[in-house]
């Protein structure tokens, strides 16, 4: 199809060479979407049209008139509702987002990045990080990079969230509702167990999965662990001091669906320590998650 296009997005949409037009289908309905761009490649009018949902997970399943290039991504604004078209062989961006919501009236702030229609995952912290700390590490850009729809939260009184009187579960329950996240895979490092533990041992069924990242709150809730029935990675630094790996032990007995990995030489906050193995190991398990 020839080489990359040169492509930006911009707040109307995408400015590229040329004329690109591709088919869309979701469950036997189709629609169209068609920029026009000028000679110079700027953009100068923008066209769909489309008899798809605003909102649907839709998918180009090939091009019907002929590229000058081959289009890597394809990202339109309408209306005010983001819609993500994605070609064969697509990448994302790495854009981070830092964006604002509401529990029970008090501000959270959080940053996302990724495609809106990738599986979602929620990036929790411990009790000396924030959001930011994500985006540090890298694991916002793995992520995106990897087609997933990340979003890592400053929990209450962590960053630039407030204090909160609400319950951590009961919290947490209200983020994920406020965020419009569907079955999202909770990654939950150290003093997030205070908030994820008692989440996924009564709320399992909200989540796709759920990564513990040497969390606190295991032995707690030792007794309601073979309720978590979604699947499970227990993730732990071979030098963690703070939980022990005896703990990692308890969610592999207890939970069906559970793997242990142990990261040689790492501490408690195994993802500063050995960034690399932590996003290699995370996004092997988002990839068994997306298997039928």
């Amino acid at each position: 199809m020839g080489d990359r296009a040169r492509l930006k997005t911009s707040r109307y949409g995408a400015v590229h060479d040329g004329k690109v037009c591709a088919r869309l289908s979701r469950g036997g309905h189709q629609g169209t979407i068609a920029i026009r761009g000028s000679k110079d490649g700027r953009m100068n009018r923008f066209m769909a049209k489309r008899r798809l949902a605003m909102g649907d997970r839709m998918m180009a399943t090939r091009t019907i008139c002929k590229l000058p290039h081959s289009l890597d991504r394809l990202l339109v604004y309408a209306v005010g509702v983001s819609m993500a078209f994605v070609l064969p062989g697509a990448t994302y961006g790495n854009e981070i987002e830092s964006k604002w919501t509401e529990v029970d009236s008090i501000k959270v702030h959080y940053l996302e990045s990724g495609p809106p229609t990738g599986l979602p995952v929620l990036l929790l912290h411990g009790g000396r990080y924030q959001a930011e700390t994500w985006r540090e590490t890298g694991t916002l850009k793995a992520l995106s990079a990897g087609g997933y729809h990340v979003l890592a939260v400053d929990l209450p009184g962590f960053g630039k969230t407030p204090k909160t009187q609400t319950k951590p579960d009961t919290w947490l329950g209200k983020l994920i509702d406020a965020l419009h996240l569907d079955r999202p895979v909770v990654v939950s490092p150290s003093m997030s167990g205070r908030f994820a533990m008692p989440y996924v041992v009564a709320h399992s069924d909200r989540l796709r999965g759920f990564v513990a990242v040497a969390p606190v709150g295991i032995k707690q809730h030792e007794n309601a662990l073979a309720r978590i029935s979604v699947p499970l990675l227990a993730i732990w630094g071979e030098n963690d001091k703070t939980i022990p790996l005896s703990h990692a032990d308890l969610l592999r007995k207890y939970v069906a669906q559970s793997r242990k990995v142990v990261v040689p030489k790492a501490g408690h906050a195994l993802y500063m320590d050995d960034a690399a193995t932590f996003h290699r190991e995370l996004i092997l398990f988002l990839k068994q998650l997306e298997k039928p």
